[in-house]
C-alpha cells in the first residue's frame, strides 16, 4: 500500500481545505461588510452609489473566490498532480464551480479531494449569493427608510 493515497488522507486534507476556503471567505465578507458600512455612513445611498457598492461588493466576491481557486490550484501543484499552474487552476476553476469539464483529471489517489473541492464551492457560491442578496436589502431598506415624507 505504499505510494497509495488512502480515503482518510483525501477527507482529511479536504477537511482542512474547507476550513482555509470558511477562514479566506468569513475574512473577506468582512471587509466587505465594512466597505458596504462604510459607505453607508456617508448618508442616504444615492442610486450611484448603490450600484458603486454592489459593484465593489461583487469584485471583492470575485478576489475572495478566486483566492480560495488559486489555493486549490497550489495545493495539486504540491501534490504533483499538474506540471504546470494553467492546468491546475483551469482544473481548480472547474472543480470549485461544480462544472467538471473531465478533460483534465486527478490521478485517482487524490479523486476524493478534487470531488470534495466541487462541494466547497458550491457551499461558498451559496454563502457569496446570500451576501449579495443581503447587501441589495439592507441598501435599498436603508434608502426607502430615508426618503419616506415625514409627517
Amino acid at each position: 500500500m505504499s505510494g497509495e493515497i488512502g480515503l482518510f488522507e483525501n477527507l482529511g486534507l479536504a477537511a482542512v481545505m474547507a476550513l482555509v476556503c470558511l477562514a479566506i471567505h468569513f475574512v473577506g465578507l468582512a471587509v466587505l461588510v465594512r466597505i458596504v458600512r462604510h459607505w453607508r455612513s456617508h448618508g442616504v445611498p444615492s442610486l450611484t452609489r448603490q450600484a458603486t457598492t454592489m459593484t465593489i461588493v461583487l469584485f471583492g466576491l470575485l478576489a475572495v473566490h478566486s483566492a480560495e481557486i488559486w489555493t486549490y490550484a497550489g495545493l495539486y501543484l504540491a501534490l504533483g498532480e499538474f506540471r504546470d499552474t494553467a492546468n491546475a487552476l483551469y482544473f481548480s476553476l472547474s472543480s470549485y464551480a461544480a462544472t467538471g469539464y473531465g478533460d483534465l483529471v486527478l490521478d485517482a489517489r487524490w479523486r476524493i479531494l478534487g470531488a470534495t473541492e466541487s462541494m466547497i464551492g458550491l457551499l461558498m457560491l451559496g454563502w457569496s449569493i446570500a451576501f449579495m442578496v443581503t447587501t441589495v436589502s439592507h441598501l435599498r431598506l436603508f434608502a426607502e427608510e430615508h426618503h419616506e415624507p415625514k409627517g
